[in-house]
């Protein structure tokens, strides 16, 4: 693994905290003069963006299985076959979140809190239900669901992320990254995933 490579990684994740602050400032009063349902649309679009640009990070490192999985995905944008794909393209596409150790100490991991494979597929499929135009003889969405949940998803998305070991394809070494790292940055470090192991 090269550091350009885990620098890609990390920008992909700056991407996704950009995306969380958007989110965040629909929220301010600022964004209240935005008609409800175009504020749970805008919200529920920036989270289906993150699944999916942190679902395709670990592949950044091997274009080939990039390539090969988003053409899949794109023709069916399911993310119960995206996991599957993912999986089989890098077994530890999905990243394992951990809390901020002490210095000189592992992070623990995290046991509670984040985004868990099964809720990435229903958060993907919620996004999916209200990315497209709305049908006038169809049922009414339940807007008042997806505003009630907004802040759940996100809060699962950052102790998803927040601090998480990922390994990307092809390669033997796992990256701990932190999103909050010098200056606020994202960083990343080497990290032995074996108990006990310093980080």
């Amino acid at each position: 693994m090269t550091t350009l490579d885990m620098g890609r990684y990390c920008n992909v994740m700056e991407d996704v905290k950009g995306r969380i602050i958007a989110i965040d400032l629909i929220g301010t009063p600022a964004g209240q003069a935005v008609p409800v349902v175009v504020r749970i649309e805008s919200i529920y679009l920036q989270y289906r963006k993150i699944l999916e640009l942190f679902a395709f990070a670990s592949l950044l490192t091997a274009p080939e299985k990039y390539a090969q999985v988003y053409e899949a995905f794109s023709k069916q944008r399911d993310a119960v076959q995206l996991l599957q794909v993912l999986e089989q393209a890098n077994p530890d596409f999905y990243p394992k979140p951990k809390l901020a150790g002490a210095a000189g100490k592992a992070p623990a991991d995290r046991t509670g809190g984040f985004l868990t494979p099964g809720d990435f597929i229903e958060l993907h499929r919620r996004c999916s239900e209200i990315a497209y135009a709305r049908d006038p003889l169809a049922g009414l969405t339940d807007f008042d669901w997806y505003m009630s949940h907004a802040q759940e998803w996100r809060d699962k998305i950052i102790g998803l992320l927040d601090v998480h070991a990922t390994r990307l394809a092809g390669t033997q070494d796992w990256q701990l990254v932190s999103m909050q790292g010098g200056g606020g940055k994202v960083v990343s470090v080497p990290f032995d995933p074996a108990p006990g192991a310093k980080s």
